[in-house]
């Protein structure tokens, strides 16, 4: 007897907060559940106080703080790029890496609830096309 080739886990579905639609989220996705932007701002707080502005204390960060006068530099800034996509799941592009965006913590965390929010959109499109 041929044992029936292993099945991946079916897709779950998530609630979103902010609306009752559901959200399909599969584990072979790069969408990841979403979060909340005051989760989404102490990650990336944690993050520049710990790697990037070493003994800086992450509540000494205001989510208006002007990060690329105080945190950021040319050489940093990549850094935090890698460690939002890779934690975050997403793609930034080069053009994306603006003041507008970058420019606070307050503007980070509203720059990925977009880009996570066009992920998700995207999502059902792709699934659809396979």
């Amino acid at each position: 007897m041929v044992a029936a080739p292993a099945r991946a886990p079916p897709p779950a579905l998530l609630r979103s907060r902010n609306t009752s639609s559901f959200l399909l989220w599969s584990s072979n996705e790069k969408v990841r559940p979403p979060l909340g932007s005051e989760q989404t701002e102490r990650i990336l707080a944690n993050f520049i106080a710990t790697e990037l502005a070493p003994g800086t204390a992450p509540a000494a960060l205001a989510a208006h703080q002007a990060l690329f006068e105080s945190v950021l530099d040319s050489g940093n800034v990549l850094d935090l790029v890698s460690f939002i996509e890779e934690r975050f799941a997403l793609t930034i592009d080069d053009l994306e890496i603006t003041p507008a965006n970058f420019g606070s913590l307050g503007r980070l965390t509203a720059f990925i609830a977009r880009k996570r929010q066009a992920a998700v959109a995207a999502a059902p499109a792709r699934a659809g096309s396979v």
